[in-house]
């Protein structure tokens, strides 16, 4: 999935003054990292043009207070509204009356607050559009003990050769030519994003490969499509960097024994494979992280749009002190290591027909 063929991030400005040098100044910061900005003084076409717009698209709305006040509730319940700022000179009085719209997710009246919590919402869409990408596969163990190789099919073997092979045979240079070559040509038209591969390729060091995939979206995206795609020549120019994240995972490990929750959508015949391999395994060929905080990881439902081939989920996570994970630089999230098997719990639906699967991290040796 190349990054501009993705449904676009999208921010609708609603304002009664758009050519004030303040605004002015304002769209030149937004058009530094947002490509679809769409400006509206007048209210009506503001909302024929969001009540036009596919279901399936995204948008994130800035308004004054006063013109927020009246137009809010006209938009609040469509699909198509994620999220919604509202600028403006007096903070206290429209704080109060816009307590009761959920997606109104700030009110401030300082441009530079603005435009960091824009970024963090553009930044927040883009990694989860990351994560549409992520390799499952389902493994009945039919011997009891779970150190016995023979319990488990071909496919699980293969996935596991593969891992081992990447994480020992480390490539002898820390950054290649091709693989910078692959992260450049997946954003040749995403200068924020190529300034953070020319950062990459400039500082980088091994024992900076957690904080430099928890920051990095082409990180994430890179690898997460190799292991989708299984495309071999890919993770083969990765695999410096794959050693030295898996090296700092287990370096890093944390006993916490808590749970933890992930979202994604997922096809329908992978959701019922999973169904039919409740008390089995699953293996995540890739790097695979989830948030301490469950309501959290469903405002991922938020951002992206459903389609009628794929299922919503949420996988709740029991941790191991054994197995491979860790927190991520700001605490909220773990990392699980390359290839964690999972043993299927239970899965059910809920009242919102997410399909909830608990699973518990496990730690299977292959002799």
């Amino acid at each position: 999935m190349n990054d501009k063929t993705s449904v676009p991030f999208t921010l609708i400005w609603l304002n009664n003054s758009s050519d004030s040098l303040e605004n002015l100044e304002l769209q030149r910061n937004f058009s530094a990292f947002i490509k679809h900005l769409k400006i509206y003084i007048n209210k009506n076409e503001c909302e024929q043009y969001i009540q036009s717009s596919p279901k399936q698209q995204r948008f994130v709305l800035i308004t004054s207070g006063k013109i927020g006040q009246d137009f809010i509730p006209r938009i609040h319940q469509l699909p198509q509204i994620v999220s919604i700022y509202i600028y403006c000179m007096n903070k206290k009085i429209h704080e109060e009356w816009s307590k009761e719209y959920k997606k109104v997710k700030n009110v401030t009246s300082r441009t530079e607050e603005l435009i960091k919590l824009i970024r963090l919402e553009h930044e927040k869409y883009s990694d989860n559009k990351v994560k549409e990408l992520l390799s499952i596969s389902c493994f009945k163990n039919n011997n009891e003990q779970e150190d016995i190789i023979n319990g488990f099919n071909g496919d699980f073997i293969y996935k596991k050769c593969l891992i081992d092979f990447l994480l020992k045979f480390k490539a002898k240079d820390n950054i290649t030519d091709d693989f910078l070559y692959l992260c450049q040509e997946e954003y040749e038209d995403n200068q924020i994003e190529l300034d953070k591969i020319c950062l990459f390729e400039k500082d980088y060091s091994s024992d900076q490969a957690l904080l430099w995939f928890t920051r990095n979206r082409f990180l994430r995206k890179i690898l997460n499509k190799g292991f989708y795609n299984e495309n071999i020549n890919l993770l083969f120019f990765s695999r410096f960097f794959i050693h030295d994240l898996q090296q700092q995972i287990k370096q890093t490990q944390s006993s916490t024994s808590l749970d933890f929750y992930h979202s994604q959508f997922i096809s329908i015949d992978i959701c019922k494979k999973l169904k039919d391999s409740i008390g089995h395994y699953i293996l995540i060929d890739s790097f695979f992280s989830a948030s301490i905080d469950s309501e959290q990881s469903l405002s991922y439902f938020d951002y992206i749009a459903n389609s009628e081939n794929l299922q919503p989920i949420l996988f709740e996570i029991k941790t191991n002190p054994l197995g491979s994970f860790c927190y991520s630089s700001n605490q909220q999230e773990i990392l699980f290591g390359l290839g964690s098997i999972f043993h299927l719990l239970e899965i059910h639906s809920n009242e919102n027909q997410i399909w909830i699967i608990r699973m518990e991290l496990v730690v299977i040796r292959i002799s």
